[in-house]
């Protein structure tokens, strides 16, 4: 081998929709998809997230608890609509007036928006119906008043 030639790769492989495989006998190709359907949401079937029983079909998880989780952890939903609506409640407590689940009543009604763009599970309507809405909007009360009260928003 000369000093100009180009060297011999470490893991030879042929690329083309059938093989793709290294020295160890891995299908790299199938690997790379299967990785790129996971990142790009390709594989979400709303169908894994509904349980059948005798009045039909309903979700099989906790819709409020769900619901806030994704508040508190997609940063756009936080950003624009769950952070004013707690500075908002923190402010109020501050001040050492009443507060109340209703302070977040937009911010949920935006974050279920988003949530179900996100996760397009056709057993959830358009909107949460009077009492789901009202216990998302407690249990986010309940929550900022708590961490409130731990000392989470001192200055």
């Amino acid at each position: 081998m000369s000093a100009l030639s180009k060297p011999e790769p470490i893991i030879p492989f042929t690329i083309n929709s059938i093989s793709l495989q290294n020295n160890c006998g891995y299908n790299l190709w199938a690997k790379i998809m299967r990785i790129r359907e996971l990142l790009e949401g390709k594989r979400f079937n709303d169908l894994d997230f509904v349980t059948k029983d005798e009045d039909g079909e309903r979700i099989n998880y906790d819709l409020a608890e769900d619901l806030a989780f994704f508040m508190n952890n997609d940063d756009d939903t936080y950003r624009r609509h769950l952070f004013p609506s707690i500075l908002k409640c923190v402010d109020t407590l501050k001040s050492k007036k009443e507060t109340s689940p209703s302070f977040f009543e937009d911010a949920v009604e935006r974050g279920y928006s988003n949530y179900i763009k996100k996760y397009p599970i056709r057993h959830l309507s358009d909107s949460l119906e009077k009492e789901m809405f009202e216990e998302i909007c407690k249990k986010i009360h309940d929550d900022v008043c708590q961490q409130y009260e731990d000392g989470k928003y001192k200055d």
